[in-house]
């Protein structure tokens, strides 16, 4: 499955829920496309966040921003 994430403004709440609710899997495919760091104070977290399992072999393989 392919899924696109815009708009988060540094909610970490929202991106955690929405994470949980999507559940990604080794094969599905994640974009990111702005929006990720204004507004709320923890959108350096979430940044990290995509930018390190971006690069890891883990459950996010294909996340891309």
């Amino acid at each position: 499955m392919t899924y696109v994430l815009s708009d988060i403004h540094g909610n970490l709440q929202r991106f955690e829920s929405i994470m949980t609710q999507i559940n990604l899997q080794t094969n599905d495919a994640l974009y990111v496309l702005g929006d990720v760091i204004d507004r709320y104070a923890e959108g350096i977290k979430i940044c990290s966040f995509v930018r390190i399992s971006a690069t890891c072999a883990g459950p996010f393989p294909s996340i891309a921003s």
